[in-house]
């Protein structure tokens, strides 16, 4: 792909689709969120299709509801969002 190809591509409208990395760490992650078996299945089916900037926006999603495994990493992200503030 020459540079004119390049820049063609970034403009001709259309969305990027989302990179592999961005797939890969959504069904690496999905089964350890909040999201119930549906919305899950959902996800999953819709992966092929993903934009780059819905991938990104479910990322940032998944890291916001995501359970923790370790006690202590739930502690800590159960104080940083000040569920033990009086």
């Amino acid at each position: 792909m020459n540079e004119d190809d390049f820049i063609d591509s970034l403009f001709d409208g259309k969305p990027a689709k989302a990179t592999e990395q961005q797939l890969q760490i959504i069904e690496t992650l999905l089964p350890y969120t909040t999201l119930d078996l549906q919305m899950r299945s959902e996800v999953i089916n819709n992966l092929e299709n993903m934009t780059e900037i819905e991938a990104e926006s479910l990322l940032q999603f998944i890291d916001e509801h995501r359970v923790y495994l370790d006690p202590q990493d739930e502690y800590k992200k159960l104080k940083d969002n000040g569920a033990f503030d009086s």
